[in-house]
This record gives structure tokens, C-alpha cells and sequence, in this order.
């Protein structure tokens, strides 16, 4: 078998964020709906079961939460944009999509949002533990 596209996902992850550009949202943080999507490297791929040759992704939790917590955002687009940047040159990924949404401004619908996807060059595939490269015989 060959796999041909493979992804990791982080789906729904809720924080409170300072964002928007009204006073009412620079006053008082907001539910935030975050979804990202790493885009692996086919070539790159957990051998042997074992989680120190698989896409680490315990960063995309943290990175996001400490980008919320770390600053007042105007818009969506440019959180989006750093976490896209928080993805770029992660070992065995080669692009990510990330979308934010609002979902309590408007009663009457699931939310408000803005979403972006990037390509990045493949940066070094992860290790397994006999120091052979994941994508490796």
C-alpha cells in the first residue's frame, strides 16, 4: 500500500480570545473555534508504532494557546496567518490549513470566520529510535 496524502487534525479547539476591533471585543475576551489541518509529507510516516517517529502535534495545542494568550488580535486573518506560521517548518510538514471562527455573534447562525491554507517546503522527517529517518527502508 501506498499513501499517497496523509494529515493531522486539530478540530473545534475552544479559547477566549481578545479579538475584534469593537470596544465591546477589546473589553472583554470572546469564544474562539479554532480547526487546523497539518498536510504531511507522504514520504514521512510513523514506522513501528512508535510516537518518536510520527508528526509531533502536541505543539499545535500549546503554539495556539499561547498565541491567544499572548496578544490582542483585530482580526481573524492575522491570527489565522500565525498559526499557519506556527506550522511552517515543522518536521514532516509540508502545508496546513487553519480556519477561526466566532460563534457567538450573530444568534441565528454556527459563526463567523476566516480560514487559509499554505504550502511550506519540507523540512527534516522525524527520527525513529534507531536514528533512521521515518521516511527511510
Amino acid at each position: 500500500m501506498t499513501v499517497t496524502r496523509h494529515s493531522l487534525s486539530l478540530t473545534d479547539f475552544a479559547v477566549e480570545a481578545s479579538i475584534g476591533i469593537h470596544d465591546f471585543e477589546k473589553a472583554a475576551r470572546q469564544r474562539l473555534l479554532i480547526c487546523v489541518r497539518l498536510r504531511l509529507d507522504p514520504a514521512v510516516r510513523a514506522r513501528h508504532d512508535d510516537i518518536a517517529t510520527a508528526v509531533d502535534y502536541d505543539f499545535l495545542r500549546a503554539g495556539i494557546a499561547a498565541l491567544v494568550a499572548g496578544r490582542h488580535y483585530n482580526l481573524q486573518e492575522t491570527l489565522v496567518e500565525d498559526i499557519l506560521a506556527l506550522c511552517a517548518g515543522r518536521p514532516g510538514v509540508i502545508g496546513a490549513w487553519a480556519a477561526s471562527r466566532k460563534p457567538d455573534v450573530y444568534p441565528d447562525c454556527a459563526g463567523v470566520g476566516y480560514e487559509a491554507e499554505a504550502d511550506f517546503a519540507p523540512a527534516a522527517a522525524p527520527e525513529d529510535a534507531d536514528g533512521v529517518e521515518a521516511d527511510g527502508g
